[in-house]
């Protein structure tokens, strides 16, 4: 009986009213019609892409890969007026942004 009310006070303990954090991108950027415009075009050309939100330089950026299948499809990462920071990727290894980290970064979108 003891434990049973004992786990039935941790549980309310656990519990608050506070309200639940909003998703990470949401109000990073003013406007992202540059980056619908991209997703509508990996749609449209039956790639299969996928875009994170990451950190630059201290900057919220977007990290966009528009072909998951090709070896030779080079990576950029944008900031919020989707202006290219750098690219990496590539058959030849392009990697113009070596401080780059993709640890950190959080799904996006993806097709």
């Amino acid at each position: 009986m003891r434990l049973g009310v004992a786990l039935l006070f941790l549980l309310f303990i656990g519990c608050t009213n506070k309200k639940p954090a909003e998703e990470p991108w949401v109000n990073i950027c003013s406007d992202l019609t540059w980056l619908d415009s991209i997703k509508g075009s990996i749609v449209q050309s039956g790639l299969n892409g996928e875009i994170y939100l990451s950190h630059y330089k201290g900057a919220r950026v977007f990290e966009i890969n528009a072909c998951l299948s090709c070896a030779d499809f080079i990576s950029t990462v944008n900031d919020c007026e989707g202006k290219v920071l750098c690219e990496f990727g590539g058959i030849a290894g392009i990697n113009t942004c070596p401080d780059y980290s993709p640890a950190d970064r959080l799904l996006y979108w993806k097709n």
